[in-house]
């Protein structure tokens, strides 16, 4: 479990809990417990695994003896000041003997939070949590060809055309935005063609983004964007 998020990462106490239980021919020994702080921007997750993340340092390196009864554990650390990303690893070596029908591990509830205990396990909808992580990130895909994603038109020059998408949800501020040229294209009162100089905008809000291509068309006219059906994707972040 990887995660970058500067909120979270403000010198406090967390807490790390899990329900966990051994199989019954689990030969792996006492599972490793590592929650892994780092100064880098999103890495990798081999990046963290080879140890080679920006400023890594684990803040909770412990291990577990496992029963085969389901059992709640919880590990508590304090985030460094200066971090960015958080990851959670949790591994086994297992036995020198090959693997019976029933040599695992088996997991549920696991849950991350600020403070130095482990509150009840907390179960949202899935729309719930697409919504709160969307307050931060949202990235949209370049659609198949022909799907319209964004309205707009040429507002003050024949070549600089502004579109505007609504964001799913609130933002929490203005985000920054990133755009891959990818296959989007531009129908203005005509068969689409490509989306030359496609770029982001500077008009950002939390409700809305702006999108800037080059196509060039009459001042005054509307235009909508459109996806080619190739890997071209709008990004957004706080």
């Amino acid at each position: 479990m990887k995660r970058s998020t500067p909120s979270i990462c403000k010198a406090r106490k967390f807490t790390l809990s899990f329900w966990a239980a051994a199989g019954a021919n689990y030969s792996g020994g006492a599972l490793t417990v590592q929650v892994v702080s780092g100064t880098g921007n999103n890495q990798s997750a081999a990046s963290l695994v080879a140890g080679t993340w920006a400023g890594q340092a684990n803040i909770i390196n412990a291990t577990q003896q496992l029963t085969a009864g389901m059992v709640r554990y919880s590990f508590t650390g304090v985030v460094p000041v200066n971090c960015t990303q958080l990851a959670v690893l949790l591994g086994f070596t297992p036995g020198a003997a090959a693997a019976s029908a029933d040599d695992s591990i088996s997991f549920m509830g696991l849950q991350f939070e600020a403070g130095s205990v482990a509150s009840d396990y907390e179960r949202r909808d899935a729309q719930v949590e697409l919504e709160i992580c969307q307050r931060y990130c949202w990235v949209t895909p370049e659609p198949a060809n022909g799907v319209i994603i964004g309205v707009g038109g040429a507002v003050a020059a024949a070549n600089a055309q502004v579109f505007y998408l609504a964001t799913p949800v609130q933002l929490l501020k203005a985000p920054t935005v990133t755009v891959s040229a990818g296959s989007f294209k531009v129908a203005a009162a005509a068969a689409p063609v490509a989306a030359t100089g496609i770029a982001p905008g500077t008009t950002h809000t939390p409700n809305a983004i702006s999108i800037t291509t080059t196509v060039t068309q009459t001042v005054g006219l509307s235009a909508t964007l459109q996806g080619g059906g190739g890997t071209g994707k709008h990004y957004r972040q706080r």
